[in-house]
Order: C-alpha cells, then sequence, then structure tokens
C-alpha cells in the first residue's frame, strides 16, 4: 500500500476579460498531488463562475508555453515544482 503525503500547490488564476479592476491574479491552494489535479478540479477551485477557456503555463524545451487544456479528466501540466499558473479567457458560447 503506497502513503499518501499531501501537497499543497498554488493555483494562480489569471483572467483576461476588459475588466480595468480585475488585473490581479487569484491565487488558491490544492491540498493533494499534482498528478492528480486535473481540469475538473481546476474548474471547482475557481474563483469565478462562468465559461471559460483554460490555458496552463508550462515550460518546452526551456520556454514558457502555454498549453489549451478542454477534456475535463486531463491531468493539467504544473510551472515549476508546486504551482499552476492557469490564463482564463471568458467564451462566448
Amino acid at each position: 500500500m503506497l502513503n499518501f503525503v499531501p501537497v499543497d500547490l498554488q493555483v494562480i488564476f489569471k483572467y483576461r476579460n476588459d475588466n480595468p479592476n480585475e488585473k490581479l491574479p487569484y491565487v488558491t491552494r490544492y491540498h493533494g498531488p499534482p498528478e492528480s489535479l486535473t481540469l475538473l478540479e481546476v474548474k471547482k477551485l475557481s474563483p469565478r463562475p462562468g465559461h471559460f477557456r483554460f490555458y496552463f503555463f508550462t515550460k518546452l524545451d526551456g520556454q514558457e508555453v502555454r498549453e489549451e487544456v478542454s477534456n475535463n479528466s486531463t491531468i493539467v501540466p504544473t510551472f515549476g515544482p508546486g504551482k499552476v499558473i492557469v490564463e482564463c479567457l471568458e467564451d462566448k458560447l
């Protein structure tokens, strides 16, 4: 049996919209291993309701990139140890 050691991940939400009062990102915590954080869990942690497209910051070949994740069961990428940075764009359905 594996022993689970809880880890706190910082989940940083950046919302891109036209609201000038909302320039600062939101920070929340996820209590669990990074390999179990799915898009669905990120949506539950989101401080704002609504329909969004989610772009996660990560590194690819040493360069910072954004990766869009749309499947709720996908494990989201981290940005360095203990940190997830997600940019949320309003999805106008």
